[in-house]
């Protein structure tokens, strides 16, 4: 993998971000996510404010398709562009304030950067055998197979050949430390770290 430029530039941000290891003692908060980022770790950062992003939340696309609006591309935009901070995510219930969202402007949903960013399909061998898929339109009301808990309004993962069901929660959690196994840290494992901490506490 081609390693990125000492410097370089994101569209949210007027000033260049410098790609530095991070050795801040836990009060460095990405920009996009509202995340803090962990020391030691390489992130993008603006020396003439305080402006910082993960590598995971710098490097996601402007536009992407996603099953959740198949008709139209949905656009990363930074929070200076929200007009109602009211909106909320159609992934998670919560609402979109201070973090990087997509949009259809076109159908009027908006969804966190990270909810959009979940993986599609997992799988968690130590809990279940079977590939979960993300589900966008529960159908019913459910009872998560990780933690026993009841329903919720938002996205789940579900396994259709026998119907075990999961909180997006609970199972970005379980993936996150079934995947800390490998020697190197990845673009996955990082993403992974990210979405269990944004989702602590939502059901």
């Amino acid at each position: 993998m081609e390693e990125p430029s000492e410097y370089s530039k994101h569209f949210s941000h007027e000033h260049s971000l410098e790609y530095v290891k991070s050795s801040y003692d836990g009060d460095c908060i990405c920009s996009g996510c509202e995340i803090t980022i962990t020391p030691n770790k390489f992130f993008y950062h603006c020396r003439d404010c305080k402006f910082s992003l993960h590598r995971v939340c710098y490097g996601m696309p402007k536009k992407v398709m996603h099953p959740a609006d198949p008709h139209h591309h949905l656009t990363l935009l930074s929070p200076s562009s929200l007009t109602d901070q009211s909106n909320e995510c159609g992934a998670c219930g919560r609402c979109i304030n201070g973090s990087f969202y997509y949009t259809c402007r076109k159908c009027c949903i908006y969804f966190h950067m990270l909810c959009v960013a979940m993986p599609l399909s997992m799988k968690i061998p130590i809990s279940h055998p079977h590939v979960l898929k993300l589900e966008m339109k529960p159908p019913y009301g459910f009872k998560c197979g990780l933690c026993d808990r009841g329903s919720c309004s938002g996205w789940l993962y579900r396994c259709r050949l026998c119907e075990f069901d999961a909180h997006v929660s609970c199972a970005v959690t379980y993936n996150k430390y079934d995947s800390m196994g490998d020697d190197k840290y990845s673009h996955q494992d990082e993403l992974m770290e990210l979405l269990s901490q944004g989702m602590k506490g939502i059901i």
